[in-house]
């Protein structure tokens, strides 16, 4: 029987940074979701569109239009950014997790959502610690593999 490789130690910090942020992905979601939701109307909110063409109101001057656009572009651009990154990683954990056992999930829970340590997930999942660590190793790569990092 052939042993898998290890996981770089790089990939493994990728690996249980995104397993340990999971629980917060969507409060950091509709976060980034919100603030782009502030930026974004400032956008079309100095544009009416009259007759099927934009044109500027009264109280907001072409120059003005363009200044809001160049100022909030830029902010704009980068949560864009933030916000697909967050998904994106969201969507590949959730289906990491969906190709895990029942007790590698469980492991998942106690360890990266609850934050217990070693000790007491050992204890929960009736294992012992070296049991624990080859657990958790081969979670990691089984979880980097399905996140395209490995």
């Amino acid at each position: 029987m052939s042993k898998e490789p290890s996981v770089k130690p790089e990939i493994y910090r990728k690996v249980e940074g995104l397993l340990y942020n999971y629980k917060t992905f969507d409060d950091a979601i509709a976060s980034l979701e919100e603030e782009l939701e502030e930026i974004l109307p400032s956008y079309g909110s100095s544009v009416a569109v009259v007759g099927g063409h934009e044109k500027a109101p009264t109280d907001t001057s072409q120059t003005e239009r363009w200044a809001l656009i160049r100022a909030e572009g830029p902010i704009a651009v980068k949560k864009a950014k933030m916000l697909k990154r967050k998904k994106r990683d969201k969507a590949k954990v959730e289906r990491a997790k969906r190709a895990l056992s029942s007790l590698e999930r469980e492991f998942v829970r106690l360890k990266y959502e609850e934050e217990l340590d070693r000790a007491r997930v050992a204890r929960a999942l009736g294992i012992s610690v070296r049991t624990y660590h080859n657990l958790r190793e081969r979670i990691v790569q089984k979880v980097a593999i399905r996140c395209g990092l490995l």
